[in-house]
């Protein structure tokens, strides 16, 4: 008598959905503990190209071209049900949508300019690819941390190069200076001198020859010391020196964060870690000459004009001045553009960062929850160290202009795609694979 095997039924696959169906598509990537190569893949690829081609612009257009590849791979990665909208996220967009709207009559009763429909559209492409995420998949979060250490690694190790020739007496190496201006995003101070009393030279500030400033580079560099820390402490010395070498006081205050970081939350070899690696800056800066460079960089914070002012206190001068001379349009904001009205009636030179731009263009409510939801998206959505997460919200609303920067949010949207970091599976998670339509995977 032969006994027929009893079918057992596959968990993975919803039953009366025909394989290969558009609802089907991507439940493979979505189950907790399955790799996605081509997500992963994708996602790193997209991290180390809006990293080393930040500088370019497509040509004629002026648009970034990291910012176009976002585009690319977010539309391809959604097509493919690969990424999903984010429920959550979806309903703050939403929310934020409205807002805007209403603000809209604001703008054209406060303003006597129309609103700027490129400087809105630019910061909508950078920050709407937010709304998706992709699925939890084994592997995801350390493959982009492992994909940006390297690159940032090799970058820093090219600025070293590039301040030691000159150290030694040769030419500043830069191979993107060699394409034509209209490669190059305009706007940005790519090249700046530094003087060193130390060694009696004029020198050009290292910037890994592809980062789009000095300043930037300087605080990829220290996310990277303070990233490898804990699993590659051998690459802190490399990125420590990296940023000594940029010559920007903004690195150097993106590691301090990450130092008081690991002193307030780390363990007892991370607080060892880090104060070695502030050893190793001073002796550094007292080889080279560069202390007093530093130290008389600390007064440009008192010295209007300088490049402390610049970043640091003329934003939010410039936001106070408005708040006073404007209550009326608090609310609402003066519209996207707004902040050439008071960079024009203030004092020009400002580089408003994240919070002071959003306030001053789309009013206080809609400044301050954007602000606050991409604070705790950073905090809760990163599987990195509370002293990365730390110096990832100073590199995006103190450090730098973040919030019209392609190579910034891509950094950020790449980084928070691991949500929760789970060393096994859960209930839910167990129900999610045998009932994948039920669970939001494949949802869009």
């Amino acid at each position: 008598m032969v006994v027929a095997a009893k079918s057992t039924p596959n968990p993975t696959k919803p039953p009366g959905l025909r394989a290969g169906s558009f609802l089907t598509r991507g439940a493979h990537q979505a189950q907790p503990g399955k790799p996605d190569l081509l997500t992963r893949r994708v996602i790193c690829g997209l991290l180390v190209l809006s990293i080393v081609g930040q500088q370019l612009a497509i040509p004629g257009v002026g648009v970034p071209l990291a910012l176009v590849l976002f585009w690319v791979c977010i539309i391809g990665l959604w097509v493919g049900g690969r990424i999903r909208l984010s429920t959550s996220r979806l309903t703050f967009g939403s929310s934020l949508a409205l807002a805007l709207a209403a603000c809209l009559v604001g703008w054209l009763l406060l303003s006597s300019d129309p609103p700027s429909l490129f400087s809105f559209g630019y910061i909508a492409a950078c920050w709407v690819p937010f709304l998706f995420v992709a699925p939890r998949t084994q592997g995801l979060d350390d493959a982009i941390t492992s994909t940006y250490l390297w690159t940032v690694s090799i970058l820093a190790l090219i600025a070293i190069i590039q301040f030691g020739v000159q150290i030694a007496g040769g030419p500043f190496l830069d191979l993107v200076a060699l394409l034509s201006k209209e490669y190059i995003i305009p706007g940005y101070v790519h090249r700046a001198s530094l003087d060193i009393p130390g060694l009696g030279v004029h020198l050009i500030r290292a910037n890994g020859m592809v980062f789009l400033e000095p300043s930037m580079a300087s605080q990829f560099f220290a996310l990277g010391a303070i990233m490898s820390l804990r699993k590659k402490p051998l690459l802190v010395p490399l990125f420590i020196i990296a940023v000594l070498f940029t010559g920007s006081g903004t690195g150097i205050i993106a590691l301090a964060v990450g130092v008081v970081g690991f002193a307030l939350t780390g363990s007892s070899k991370e607080r060892v870690l880090s104060t070695l690696a502030v050893a190793l800056g001073f002796i550094v800066l007292m080889l080279t000459g560069l202390i007093e460079t530093v130290f008389a960089r600390s007064s440009e914070f008192q010295t209007n004009g300088s490049s402390a002012s610049f970043r640091f206190i003329d934003p939010w001068d410039h936001l106070w001045r408005f708040v006073a001379d404007a209550p009326e349009a608090l609310v609402t904001g003066l519209g996207p553009g707004g902040v050439s009205a008071t960079a024009e009636a203030y004092g020009q030179g400002v580089n408003y960062t994240f919070t002071p731009k959003l306030i001053v263009e789309y009013g206080i409510p809609i400044g301050l929850a954007c602000t606050v939801v991409m604070a705790m998206l950073i905090m809760k959505s990163t599987n990195l160290p509370l002293a990365a997460r730390l110096v990832l919200v100073a590199m995006t609303f103190a450090l730098s202009g973040a919030l019209g920067q392609p190579a910034s949010a891509i950094l950020l949207w790449c980084l928070c795609q691991a949500e929760v970091k789970k060393t096994h599976a859960t209930a839910a998670d167990a129900s999610a694979v045998r009932r994948p339509l039920a669970s939001g995977y494949l949802t869009r």
